[in-house]
């Protein structure tokens, strides 16, 4: 019989073993007896499977079945892909099986998707509104700057801009950014506490504060914020401040562990 051009959800099972016809078999009948289906649980969970009876022998059919019941195929549909409902012997093989159908669907699902030429088209997504500009704009484009120091800062207790951890971009029109800054520092008094902030000019866009327990612990800080500035021309930079204590801070910063900030574009606001 003819297969419908329309798409369906068929079912299918890995492990089902080859079973044998119970009786012979007619070319009308709809419910068909075999040996043994216990290894076929689950062939039409989610849709009519498909069954070969006699696989390369002149008398090879393909059905379709909906349901299962006991050791019988019922709701069976004969001679499909292609093949003619025939009379089969007692003992004739039976096999859970893909149809042409089965591959020829998947393949035009993915062709139409693909565009046919290997590559996603606006053409072919649901919703009409996706261009290619919109993709594009939705990858990030990764560092738009970076700078760093490996040596350890000068002793500082008012705001200080950190020497080296500044870094000028050029940021398009409707870009989200991505501002990280990470180092550490250390006092010469405990309980010292100190503030490191992300600024553009004399305007703060974040702080990160943290709190030395002991004079001269090193204490690892870091300090982010994600925004969406105006396209054009932009200078970020950190700056640190005792905000707690009486001694002085000062980072710390080696070659293997250096002062850094990094400004990345990660996508379309």
């Amino acid at each position: 019989m003819p297969e419908s051009a329309a798409f369906s959800r068929r079912g299918h099972v890995g492990g089902a073993a080859r079973t044998t016809l119970a009786g012979a078999l007619g070319a009308g009948d709809a419910t068909i007896a075999v040996a043994s289906l216990s290894t076929w649980a689950g062939a039409t969970s989610n849709g009519p499977a498909r069954a070969v009876l006699d696989r390369g022998l002149a008398s090879e059919e393909k059905i379709e079945f909906t349901a299962i019941a006991g050791n019988s195929l019922t709701g069976v549909t004969r001679g499909i892909d292609g093949t003619t409902a025939a009379t089969h012997t007692t003992g004739a093989y039976v096999e859970h099986v893909l149809t042409a159908r089965d591959l020829n669907e998947a393949n035009q699902a993915v062709n139409a998707v693909l565009g046919g030429v290997g590559g996603i088209t606006t053409a072919n997504l649901a919703n009409a509104s996706v261009t290619a500009a919109k993709l594009a704009a939705a990858i990030p484009l990764g560092t738009l700057g970076y700078a760093q120091v490996v040596a350890d800062g000068a002793p500082i207790t008012t705001e200080t801009d950190l020497p080296g951890l500044s870094v000028t971009v050029t940021v398009a029109a409707g870009r989200r950014i991505l501002i990280s800054g990470v180092g550490r520092w250390t006092g010469t008094q405990g309980q010292n506490q100190i503030a490191v902030r992300i600024k553009e000019g004399a305007t703060q866009l974040q702080q990160s504060d943290s709190i030395i327990g002991t004079a001269g612990d090193a204490i690892s800080w870091s300090v982010g914020v994600s925004i969406t500035p105006t396209a054009g021309v932009h200078t970020y930079k950190l700056a640190m401040i005792r905000t707690v204590g009486s001694g002085t801070a000062s980072t710390t910063a080696t070659a293997t562990a250096p002062s850094y900030l990094l400004v990345e574009d990660i996508g379309a606001a």
